[in-house]
C-alpha cells in the first residue's frame, strides 16, 4: 500500500475509534453504563524470595485489600453489539474493505474487534497507543511486539538473567512473578499459593497481528531445546501471552496439565553461561531447521518418551523400557539379534562422542533386560537388581544414564545430514573397519 492509502486507513480508524469513545462517554454521563467499586485481594510478598539451587525458598505472603472499578459485563457486551449493528460500523468495514480488501465481516471479526475496543476504552487505555496504532498495524500488515512469559520448572540460575538469544531471556523469578490478585470474598481468606517457578523464560518477537500464534508453537520448541541442552526435568506449567493486536487471537494465560514441581533440577552457574548459551542456540536452530524430522514417527516418539524419562515421578522401569523402545526405533532396521545390534551400534556412536563404548554397552544390555521384563508384565528380580546396583548404584541412576544416551541419540538424528539407513550403514562400517566416515559425520554435531 502507498503512503496516501495508509494515511486514509489511519484517518478512517481514528474517526471510528473516536466515535465509539464519544458514544461510550455519553452512556456513562447519562448513567446508562455504570461501574461499581469492588474489593480485591492482592497477595504480596514481604522480604526476600530466598532463591537458591533448589529454587524459591520459604517466603511470606500477605493480603492487601484494594478496590477496583468494575464495569457490568452484560452492559459492556450489549454496548459492543450495538456498535456492530450501527451504520458507523457498517461504513467502517466497507471503507476498510475498499482500501485493503480485508473483510471484517468474515467470522464476525468486526464483532470481536468492537468488544476489544470497548473493553480497552473502559479500561482507560490510551486511544492512540493502545487502540488506534495497534489496529492500524493489524490492517496494514504491520509488526507488533509480542511477548510470552513462561514459568519454568527444573532449571535454576546462579546469574540474575541469561540472554540466550536476542529474542529469548532466561531469568530468576521476581516477587511480582508470584504476586497475584483475586476477587475478595468477605471476610478476606488466604488462598493457596500458586506453584512456584524455578525460572522465568521471556520470548519477545516482532510479529504481524495475525501471526502471533507462532509464539505459542515456539514455546514448545524452546522448551525442547532446553531439555536437549541440559538433562533435567525442564518443563513449564503456564505461560502468559501479551500483544497489542486487536485482530489477532492473542492474550491471556495458558496452563498445562503438568505439575510444576520437579525433583531433578539443572543449575546454571555463572561460569557456564557462555557454553550453555552457545549449545542451546545450536540445538534450537537445529530443531527449527529440521522440524520436519520431528514429525517422523520414530523421532517424534523418541522425543515424547525422552521428556517422560527425565521426570522422576512415575514407574522407573516403564521409563527405562520406553527409552529403550525409542532407541530401538532410532537404531534398528530389523528384528534379528535386536539386543546385540542395538547395544553395539549405540555404543560405537556414543563412544565417538563422549562415553566409553564398553560402559555404554553394559548400560544398554541391562536396560534392555528391564525392557523385556516390563514388556512381559514382570517385576525386576533380585538377580537383575544386583546387576543394576553394581553398575549404577540404583535403578533411578540407570534411568538417568539411559535418558542421557537417548538425549544424545535424538540430537544426532536431528542434526545428521544422513537418512536413518545411511547413518546405520556408517555405524556398521565403523564397527568392522577403520572407516572414518562416521567420525567425520559426527564432527559437526553438537550434543
Amino acid at each position: 500500500m502507498n503512503k496516501t492509502v495508509n494515511n486514509q486507513i489511519r484517518t478512517i480508524i481514528t474517526q471510528y475509534i473516536k466515535y465509539i469513545s464519544k458514544i461510550i462517554q455519553q452512556h456513562i454521563n447519562k448513567g446508562e453504563l455504570k461501574s461499581r467499586t469492588e474489593p480485591y485481594q492482592n497477595m504480596v510478598i514481604r522480604g526476600d524470595l530466598n532463591y537458591s539451587k533448589a529454587g524459591i525458598g520459604n517466603h511470606s505472603m500477605e493480603i492487601e485489600i484494594r478496590t477496583k472499578q468494575v464495569w457490568n459485563h452484560v452492559e459492556e457486551t450489549t454496548l459492543s453489539e450495538s456498535f456492530t449493528k450501527s451504520d458507523e460500523s457498517k461504513k467502517f468495514t466497507q471503507d476498510i474493505y475498499e482500501l485493503t480488501k480485508i473483510n471484517l465481516n468474515e467470522h464476525n471479526q468486526i464483532g470481536n474487534l468492537n468488544r476489544k475496543i470497548v473493553s480497552r476504552i473502559l479500561s482507560k487505555k490510551d486511544l492512540e497507543k493502545e487502540i488506534i496504532s495497534p489496529l492500524y498495524l493489524d490492517i496494514t500488515d504491520g509488526i507488533h511486539e509480542s511477548i510470552a512469559q513462561v514459568e519454568i520448572a527444573g532449571l535454576t540460575l546462579e546469574p540474575k538473567k541469561i540472554q540466550l538469544t536476542p529474542e529469548i531471556e532466561l531469568r530468576q523469578p521476581l516477587k511480582e512473578d508470584l504476586e497475584y490478585e483475586i476477587h475478595a470474598v468477605p471476610p478476606p481468606i488466604r488462598h493457596p499459593i500458586f506453584e512456584r517457578p524455578d525460572a522465568i523464560l521471556t520470548i519477545t518477537k516482532s510479529l504481524k497481528g495475525n501471526k502471533v500464534n507462532i509464539l505459542q508453537k515456539e514455546i514448545d520448541t524452546i522448551i525442547s531445546a532446553l531439555q536437549l541442552t541440559d538433562l533435567g526435568s525442564i518443563k513449564y506449567k503456564r505461560y502468559t501471552l501479551k500483544s497489542k493486536t486487536l485482530l489477532g487471537c492473542f492474550g491471556g494465560t495458558i496452563s498445562t496439565i503438568n505439575t510444576l514441581s520437579s525433583n531433578l533440577k539443572s543449575h546454571i552457574e555463572i561460569s557456564e553461561i557462555k557454553p550453555f548459551t552457545e549449545k542451546f542456540t545450536i540445538i534450537l536452530n537445529a530443531l527449527k531447521i529440521n522440524k520436519h524430522k520431528l514429525k517422523s514417527t520414530p523421532l517424534e516418539t523418541a522425543m515424547e518418551f525422552f521428556k517422560e524419562s527425565i521426570v522422576e515421578q512415575g514407574k522407573i522401569s516403564k521409563k527405562i523400557a520406553e527409552s529403550i523402545m525409542s532407541l530401538e526405533a532410532l537404531f534398528s532396521n530389523s528384528t534379528h539379534e535386536l539386543k546385540f545390534r542395538l547395544s553395539t551400534r549405540i555404543s560405537k556412536l556414543i563412544g565417538l562422542i563422549n562415553k566409553q563404548p564398553k560402559e555404554t554397552m553394559n548400560l544398554l544390555k541391562i536396560a534392555y533386560d528391564i525392557r523385556s521384563t516390563y514388556a512381559h508384565g514382570s517385576e525386576i528380580g533380585k538377580k537383575l537388581t544386583k546387576k543394576i546396583n553394581t553398575l549404577t548404584g540404583s535403578t533411578n541412576e540407570l534411568r538417568k544414564q539411559i535418558a542421557e544416551i537417548l538425549r544424545i541419540s535424538i540430537l544426532v538424528m536431528i542434526q545428521t545430514t544422513k537418512t536413518k539407513n545411511q547413518l546405520l550403514e556408517l555405524i556398521d562400517n565403523a564397527l568392522i573397519s577403520n572407516d572414518k566416515c562416521l567420525e567425520n559425520e559426527l564432527k559437526n554435531i553438537t550434543v
